[in-house]
C-alpha cells in the first residue's frame, strides 16, 4: 500500500458565525492516487458542509504510520530517523534514513511511542527531527 497527502479546500464554518476560506492535508493509504482521491472525497462529504474540493494529491514514503490512542489524537508528527547498519562482511556501517508519521498530543509523545514501537525492531537508530505535520486526519486502507 502507498501513502497519499490530499489537499482539500473548503468553506469552513467558524465559532462567530463566519466562514473562512481553508485548505487541509489528510493522509490516505491506498493503491493508486486516484483511488486515494475518492476516498478523501468518501470520507469527507458527511462533515463539510457545501463544496469542496481536492487541490493537490501527493505520494509521500513512510516507514510506518503510528497511531497510538494511549497518548491522544491531536497532532501528526513526522519523525525523521537514521538506522544504523552494521555490515557484517564490509565491516562498514551503513546508514538508511526514514520517515515516520506517529499520532500523539506533544512532542514527547510522540517520541515515546515511536521509541516503544522501534525499540524491539531496529537494532540502532538516531533521532535527526521531529516536526509536527498539518496533517488532520489518516485514513488507513480498507479491509477487503
Amino acid at each position: 500500500m502507498k501513502h497519499f497527502i490530499a489537499s482539500v479546500q473548503y468553506e469552513k464554518d467558524l465559532d462567530n458565525g463566519q466562514t473562512k476560506q481553508v485548505t487541509e492535508q489528510y493522509l490516505v493509504q491506498d493503491e493508486t492516487i486516484s483511488a486515494a482521491e475518492a476516498r478523501v472525497v468518501e470520507e469527507l462529504t458527511p462533515f463539510i458542509n457545501g463544496e469542496f474540493n481536492v487541490t493537490e494529491m501527493k505520494s509521500k514514503r513512510y516507514a510506518e504510520i503510528i497511531l497510538n490512542d494511549e497518548y491522544g489524537t491531536a497532532y501528526f508528527f513526522n519523525i525523521k530517523s537514521e538506522e544504523i547498519i552494521h555490515d557484517d562482511v564490509s565491516g562498514k556501517e551503513k546508514r538508511k534514513t526514514s520517515n515516520t508519521i506517529v499520532r500523539a498530543d506533544y512532542v514527547e509523545s510522540a517520541l515515546h511511542s515511536f521509541e516503544e514501537y522501534y525499540d524491539n525492531a531496529i537494532n540502532g537508530y538516531g533521532i535527526l527531527s521531529i516536526t509536527r505535520t498539518p496533517i488532520i486526519d489518516y485514513y488507513a486502507a480498507k479491509a477487503e
